[in-house]
């Protein structure tokens, strides 16, 4: 199989399958892009072909924005391989939490029911970890736009189910003013979002879509969220769960934010 048979194929509305077309794909960036946006193949066949139809050269110079791209440090980081570039993506998401764990935890962390610790734990990290691979996994081998939903939806609906679990006993539960019940919000949506940071920043990183993320931008973002909201999870010892909506939650929102401008942008 080579470049034509692709085009040929995802023109057809086919995605290319087989041996033949993991190898293909597997060495020709240009390919690997068309696969994951095919829209891209239709608009190519639908617009005039520059170089007065030659194929190679519009190739070539596709090629050669790849390699300008991807060059120092970057290049070298998207050049792993998927099983390194996920391992280091999850090094970097479990970066923020445990340093909140060792510098400022929350003052009811070793009195609080390791159960309901764990359980909480769990639904940030189980789709907060699907949404990671789906955000490092290989172009070539495509990801269908029903399991990126699924993903997404399920970072989105683990943290509204966190707040929505009992409260620890051990956790605050004052009555604030609203005042005071803003500033506390706040300042666990910024801590949040901070500590989501080195998650994000590595996974754009790693990610081989380059300057634009494409579909994926919805998982990249929630992984990173997971990694926040854990974070502020284990800093803060609030337990109302007002607070928990508009503080601990609401870190889902600058990742969908960013998603949303970066599909518009598309």
């Amino acid at each position: 199989m080579d470049c034509a048979d692709v085009r040929a194929a995802l023109s057809r509305g086919e995605v290319p399958r087989g041996t033949d077309a993991a190898a293909h794909l597997s060495t020709c960036p240009a390919c690997a892009t068309l696969v994951e946006a095919p829209a891209i193949a239709r608009a190519l066949d639908a617009a005039p072909t520059p170089d007065g139809g030659d194929m190679p050269a519009l190739l070539r110079r596709t090629l050669a924005a790849v390699d300008e791209e991807d060059r120092g440090m970057v290049g070298r980081m998207r050049a792993r391989s998927t099983s390194a570039r996920i391992a280091l993506g999850f090094a970097l998401a479990l970066l923020a939490p445990l340093l909140v764990v060792f510098v400022t935890p929350r003052p009811d962390l070793g009195l609080a029911p390791p159960g309901r610790l764990a359980l909480a734990l769990l639904l940030y990290a189980l789709p907060g970890a699907a949404a990671l691979v789906l955000a490092l996994w290989p172009m070539q081998r495509a990801v269908s736009a029903r399991t990126r939903v699924l993903v997404a939806c399920a970072a989105v609906l683990s943290a509204a189910c966190v707040a929505a679990l009992p409260q620890m006993p051990t956790g605050l539960a004052a009555s604030d003013p609203i005042d005071a019940f803003a500033q506390r919000a706040i300042a666990c949506l910024v801590f949040g979002t901070i500590a989501a940071l080195p998650c994000f920043v590595a996974l754009r990183l790693f990610a081989r879509e380059g300057v634009r993320v494409g579909p994926k931008a919805w998982v990249l973002g929630l992984a990173a969220a997971a990694s926040g909201s854990a974070a502020v999870f284990l800093h803060c010892p609030i337990t109302q769960p007002a607070h928990l909506w508009a503080g601990h939650v609401a870190i889902l929102l600058p990742a969908a934010v960013w998603a949303s401008w970066h599909a518009l942008r598309r």
